[in-house]
């Protein structure tokens, strides 16, 4: 009769107790926080640039899962994919060599260019295949944006709109290119294209998505996202030396990008264009040997070349005012020189004047030191550069100089020149 008792309680026990777990699960469920899955969007509205030519905003809802399908949905009609070519018959006279010299170069391209194997000879009778990448159209009657070394060293280009590239696509021109800022624009014949929108690249944050586009390894409208992983990433950590005429920052993001993505656009949240993609890192080297790297992509923000662009469409190249001197920081230079001294501590000390040049004809000599410019102080390179960059071609600035870097001083009136970029090639 006990054993009975205690079999009836345990089993009301247990009755009991699958209720209580029963309820606390459902208490549980109904408290706990909904994830709506929204990402950060600026609070302040991005007015589009006078590149721009399609008038319609943004209509992304970012509380669906399903925004990136909808952002992608609404660029793709704007994002092309880009081969190109040698045509032999299109060669100018002064290649020379039936263009042989241009085809070594042109068979040896990175990241873009298909590797050929040192015996291929250049056919007489047909155009020699390329390398491809990615662009963006950015007015409706045929403008696109890319990359300078996506089209380095071709003369013929084709662009392919959509997803399908085995179909015939539309030959393009190549309007004008800058070597230093990796930025070219090719034109179409078309009208009523859709365009993207551009937005403002210095308003992006870190930690915002943002979404790639293009045609990585022949790919065509490949879609990756992910974050943007710094927005001042600077010239120096990606292996470049300071130069106006460069872009000065990059984008960083983890979005995957390959060869074929360089000249396709990043996007932000919104679905504007607030970068160029350029280029990933693959490798860390070390003691030991190489490293692969995974999630590092560089991206030209859009704020950086938008005055390039502009030039390119409106007269075929980009202008830089200079003055034609090789400058460093005093700075730099007595670290590097540490025997020489200075009668000054601070200043851009002119390391080399180019003959015939601005600076050569206003009488500069190397071993000068600049410590003024306008009768503003200056005391970095790069901060000369951004200041003269702020000017035309054919304007007269002063200079205060340290001659021979002593303390004689005397201004300088001198008149601002054009830059040559013909020798530059995309990259350097």
């Amino acid at each position: 009769m006990k054993n009975a008792s205690q079999d009836g309680f345990w089993r009301i026990f247990s009755v009991i107790l699958m209720v209580a777990v029963i309820a606390l699960s459902i208490a549980n469920y109904t408290s706990r926080p909904k994830y709506n899955y929204t990402f950060h969007e600026s609070a302040k509205a991005q007015p589009r640039t006078e590149l721009a030519s399609i008038n319609k905003s943004s209509s992304l809802d970012h509380e669906s899962v399903y925004w990136i399908a909808d952002l992608a949905q609404q660029s793709l009609p704007y994002v092309v994919s880009i081969k190109t070519a040698i045509d032999p018959d299109k060669l100018d006279e002064s290649e020379g060599n039936g263009g042989r010299e241009m085809m070594d170069r042109f068979k040896h391209l990175t990241p873009q260019g298909f590797n050929l194997p040192d015996e291929f000879e250049m056919p007489e009778d047909h155009p020699i295949p390329g390398g491809e990448g990615s662009g963006f159209i950015i007015r409706e009657d045929g403008y696109i944006v890319t990359n300078a070394h996506v089209v380095e060293d071709a003369n013929e280009f084709t662009v392919y709109l959509g997803e399908d590239t085995t179909k015939d696509g539309l030959p393009a021109t190549l309007v004008g290119k800058d070597n230093y800022k990796d930025i070219a624009v090719l034109k179409v014949d078309a009208t009523g294209l859709p365009a993207a929108v551009l937005g403002k690249s210095g308003e992006s944050r870190v930690g915002e998505p943002v979404v790639a586009i293009g045609s990585p390894l022949g790919h065509a409208a490949t879609v990756t996202a992910g974050i943007l992983s710094s927005n001042t990433r600077k010239l120096e950590e990606v292996g470049r030396s300071y130069d106006i005429r460069k872009p000065q920052i990059y984008l960083q993001t983890d979005a995957a990008i390959n060869r074929g993505n360089s000249g396709g656009p990043l996007f932000n949240a919104q679905g504007e264009v607030i970068g160029v993609n350029q280029a990933i890192a693959r490798w860390d080297y070390t003691e030991t040997g190489r490293i692969p790297i995974e999630g590092i992509g560089f991206a030209i923000p859009i704020d950086e070349v938008k005055d390039t662009i502009s030039q390119i469409m409106e007269k075929g190249k980009a202008v830089y005012p200079g003055i034609s001197a090789n400058i460093t920081s005093v700075e730099e230079f007595l670290h590097f020189n540490p025997n020489q001294e200075l009668a000054v501590d601070a200043g851009v000390y002119i390391s080399g004047i180019v003959k015939g040049g601005p600076a050569d004809k206003a009488g500069l000599a190397a071993g000068d030191v600049i410590t003024e410019f306008n009768g503003e102080p200056v005391s970095d390179a790069n901060q000369l550069i951004t200041m003269i960059s702020e000017h035309e071609v054919g304007e007269r600035v002063k200079l205060t100089v340290s001659r021979n870097g002593t303390e004689r001083y005397e201004e300088v009136i001198v008149v601002l020149g054009e830059l040559d970029l013909d020798n530059v090639r995309a990259g350097d």
